[in-house]
């Protein structure tokens, strides 16, 4: 830990170990942790006063993470990534019924309304729904289980990416 200021350092070194164990039953991470142990020290470090005289650092510190850890769960519930129609112009969109399903509303609106967007020119993404068993793929879904039809299914979802998904550029 390299820092401008030694005395930070020596105050609060001795507890990193224990910030980062706290921290990381917090987040459940390890990336996580780090991110609150680093935000507890930037803290920490802006109000050094307070830190020198405190004689139960340690305790100051662990409170900090936790308010850190409560901060972002706040900031992540208040501001959820809410995904449109436009986040999804050019991801194409496959979705497969078996013979013992019922046809999915939810499926063919979506595939719809994909379709009509890049029909608008507003997008340029695939969108299909196709049903196996009009394709004379009989007991589709419980054969999938045993083993059975898994090959046929796997070879027409590959030509189906083959033709709607671009390929990435090799670097």
């Amino acid at each position: 830990m390299a820092t401008a200021h030694p005395e930070f350092r020596e105050l609060v070194a001795p507890h990193l170990t224990a910030l980062f164990r706290s921290a990381y039953r917090l987040t459940g991470n390890r990336s996580d942790a780090e991110d609150v142990v680093q935000e507890v020290c930037v803290r920490a470090y802006t109000h050094l006063a307070t830190l020198r005289t405190l004689e139960q650092p340690k305790t100051w510190l662990l409170k900090i993470a936790y308010r850190v850890f409560v901060d972002g769960l706040r900031r992540r519930t208040r501001s959820p990534v809410r995904a449109t129609a436009e986040d999804f112009d050019a991801i194409p969109y496959l979705a497969l019924k078996g013979d013992y399903t019922a046809t999915s509303p939810q499926c063919q609106e979506s595939v719809d309304a994909i379709n009509a967007r890049r029909a608008q020119g507003q997008g340029t993404a695939a969108a299909e729904y196709i049903k196996l068993d009009e394709r004379g793929m009989l007991g589709v879904t419980h054969m999938m289980m045993l083993d059975a039809n898994n090959l046929e299914i796997a070879d027409l979802m590959l030509e189906w990416v083959g033709k709607n998904v671009a390929r990435a550029p090799r670097h």
